[in-house]
């Protein structure tokens, strides 16, 4: 009965962590006439194209701009004037402005709609260099990046799966190859909100792992590890690869003792959101070390990871997306756990991490506090809180993991 309700409550936290979206949209446009009427008009949308559309042609929310000159800048995830658009009475002439790298172009054509065209092109195909800088400056200033500097961003999301699975909470363990300790595969689940001085997010995400033991102190682990992200709307999907080689240098004989284990792993990971214009690859490694103490119900647990991870260009049917992200990270962490009963425990940790590299959100702490259980022979669950604090961001949630063991 014990076992049936701490899986209710795991179904119920991790279901309504991750299902609230917030009402804060992702871009706001400001647009002021610079004409003999002066006014201003301010916009939000989720959509980076929709809004530039409004503007240069005039129309919808923006159509008091319609035979006026204009000056229009963009808020980015709380960034303001990321993007400032200039335009003559006509709309056939309109000059992009990057204020954050000094970019500046002027497009032309016969109607409004032919220089949308030619804007749209530029940012999805024409200027992948340019644009990919630009999203660079948007991770180091914006508490709600994409590609990295903050909790949720693609490199610590990714990077954080890795330190979980392999410091935090060793997918095999650190018993010898015995019984059912070779093969194990597995699923954690996570999701939760994030709230910020740029405004919130909602988030989701999945780690399927799965690997063999080959001999006592050696075993290979695949993963796939996945996150979607949504600001009312805007919408980012972000999916990766690992692999990792467990190496135990200490095994655990059972009994009271350390034990150790250090893991070398590789990754690449890739993310897209078509509303924000933001897309790319982001290829990598690191090493995690996970030492262990036990002394009767009491098992104390100390992580330490290192990662590196630097952006990779996509080129797909014309369009392109390159990713300037290069990332080192350092967290270093422990958890408490204390066993009870025939297979229950409860745990409680936390782990700091240092972003090495200019970022938004500079450094973070993670605190975890759940209960688990043991479901059968080779079988268990955990349920955690966990949550992110750093500096004008927070993120909380719901996690769920469950695994096997043949």
């Amino acid at each position: 009965m014990l076992r049936q309700r701490l899986w209710l409550a795991a179904f119920l936290l991790v279901i309504c962590a991750g299902s609230t979206a917030f009402g804060q949209q992702f871009f706001t446009m400001t647009a002021q006439t610079t004409g003999a009427t002066p006014q201003s008009i301010s916009f939000s949308d989720d959509h980076l194209l929709n809004l530039t559309s409004d503007v240069v042609n005039a129309k919808n929310e923006f159509a008091g701009l319609a035979g006026q000159p204009f000056t229009a800048g963009l808020t980015w995830g709380g960034v303001k004037n990321a993007m400032v658009l200039t335009g003559n009475s006509t709309g056939t002439q309109v000059t992009l402005t990057m204020p954050q790298t000094g970019f500046s172009q002027t497009f032309t054509g016969a109607t409004p709609q032919a220089v949308e065209t030619q804007i749209k092109d530029f940012l999805t195909k024409q200027g992948p260099d340019v644009y990919a800088e630009f999203i660079h400056k948007i991770d180091q200033t914006s508490t709600l990046a994409v590609v990295s500097g903050n909790p949720q961003a693609m490199t610590e999301i990714f990077s954080m799966a890795a330190y979980n699975r392999y410091g935090m909470e060793p997918t095999f363990g650190f018993t010898p190859k015995t019984g059912p300790t070779a093969l194990q595969i597995g699923a954690d689940f996570d999701g939760g909100r994030a709230s910020t001085t740029a405004g919130s997010e909602s988030y989701a995400s999945a780690d399927i792992y799965g690997g063999f033991r080959f001999t006592n102190n050696i075993a290979l682990e695949v993963a796939l590890p996945m996150e979607f992200r949504d600001n009312d709307g805007a919408a980012t999907y972000m999916l990766g690869v690992q692999a990792g080689l467990p190496i135990t240098i200490i095994n655990d004989n059972g009994g009271n003792g350390v034990f150790w284990s250090v893991t070398p792993w590789g990754t690449a990971e890739g993310g897209y959101s078509p509303d924000l214009l933001v897309g790319g690859l982001v290829g990598g490694g690191g090493g995690t070390s996970s030492f262990n103490l036990r002394t009767g119900s009491w098992l104390w647990t100390l992580a330490d990871q290192w990662s590196m991870q630097t952006g990779l260009p996509v080129h797909y049917q014309g369009y392109h997306f390159d990713t300037s992200a290069n990332q080192q990270l350092t967290t270093n962490g422990g958890k408490l756990t204390y066993t009870f009963g025939p297979g229950y425990f409860v745990d409680a940790g936390a782990s700091y991490t240092d972003v090495l590299d200019t970022a938004r959100v500079t450094d973070y702490i993670t605190v975890i506090a759940g209960v688990g259980a043991r479901t059968g022979p080779n079988s268990g669950f955990t349920i955690d809180y966990d949550g992110n604090y750093g500096h004008q961001y927070r993120d909380f949630g719901g996690d769920l993991n469950v695994w096997w063991s043949y």
